[in-house]
């Protein structure tokens, strides 16, 4: 069984044009709930595909673990790309199978307009990242001492220490300031022509532009994935799924904090926790067990290639690339 709950949202503005006014001097007004029970079943094929590839990118990391610094599993034309945590080297398996040392401290690898963008770290928890370019073995440094994310129309960062959120086109590189983000937001994905802010209260929506600023999903405590107009988050530790089109949020018996990592494929939810790897349908009511490994840190998905990440008993990390029922078809370590 399934609730829902109806959220009618009242419009909220921030003054100072988005400067460095905190949320509490926003004009707010509260939002109204009402949960309704619904029974018959929602079992959907390619309920979850979705044509966004840099929100689908949003789930290669690991939301629950530092074990995994960043997205550390990528695929491109034919060629597997994988980022080893202990030591902080980045590889390249080809089409063969042949391993290939590339260069150290890249992760969150993304190709657009022939260019490998990937993030440039230096192995340990006070060293600084930087949006790079990745040509052959070479790092070129694009942005410096950043925090960034990858966006439809163009790449979003903002520099170590400040607030102003830019864009940096992907066919010119051109920089352009977007806006002062408020204080208690943190910048989270473009997606469905609009850009997504979480906070304390919630999860806050903008214009491309940052203007008209609002709470949209309340009480969000982490956004979980953005799939085909449906938002997936956190909140009361359980999943929930709140449908932009429908302004609805409907809330599932799964319980986040007990999951090491969670993606998409087009059909189903993998999640993986202590007892293994599951696949679940579009409402959540039926599962399959795809692996029976205990220690798996992240799940890839790039065009529905499944790579998953684990460490064995020795603590080596080893990656899989699996099918949608669980048999390994390459391993990488």
């Amino acid at each position: 069984m399934r609730k829902i709950k109806l959220i009618v949202l009242a419009s909220i503005v921030l003054f100072g044009g988005c400067t460095n006014e905190s949320l509490d001097t926003a004009e707010t007004s509260a939002s109204e709930t009402v949960e309704i029970t619904v029974t018959e079943p929602m079992t959907v094929g390619n309920f979850f595909a979705e044509s966004d590839a840099c929100v689908k990118l949003l789930n290669n990391g690991t939301p629950y673990s530092t074990v995994t610094h960043s997205s550390p599993a990528y695929e491109y034309d034919g060629n597997f790309y994988i980022s080893i945590w202990h030591d902080n080297k980045f590889y390249r398996y080809d089409k063969n199978g042949n391993k290939n040392f590339i260069t150290d401290g890249v992760w969150k690898c993304f190709v657009k307009e022939d260019t490998m963008y990937c993030e440039d770290w230096g192995g340990t928890i006070n060293s600084k990242s930087s949006l790079a370019e990745l040509s052959g073995n070479e790092k070129n440094i694009i942005v410096d001492d950043c925090y960034f994310t990858y966006g439809k129309s163009a790449i979003y960062f903002k520099y170590n220490g400040e607030d102003e959120l830019y864009s940096l086109t992907y066919d010119t590189q051109e920089v352009k300031p977007i806006v002062q983000i408020p204080s208690g937001l943190y910048f989270n994905a473009e997606y469905n022509g609009k850009l997504w802010f979480i906070g304390a209260d919630g999860l806050y929506n903008s214009d491309l532009n940052g203007s008209e600023i609002g709470l949209i999903i309340p009480n969000c405590e982490r956004v979980m994935g953005y799939r085909n107009n449906y938002i997936y988050f956190m909140e009361n530790s359980n999943l929930h799924r709140y449908s932009i089109d429908k302004n609805e949020t409907v809330s599932f018996d799964i319980p986040l904090t007990a999951i090491h990592t969670l993606n998409f494929t087009d059909n189903e939810c993998l999640i993986a926790d202590k007892n293994g790897l599951f696949a679940y349908n579009s409402d959540f009511s039926q599962k399959r067990k795809l692996l029976d490994i205990k220690s798996i840190r992240c799940i890839s998905i790039i065009d529905e290639i499944i790579i998953v990440g684990y460490s064995d008993e020795n603590n080596n990390e080893i990656f899989i690339n699996i099918d949608i029922n669980g048999n390994i078809k390459n391993k990488f370590e």
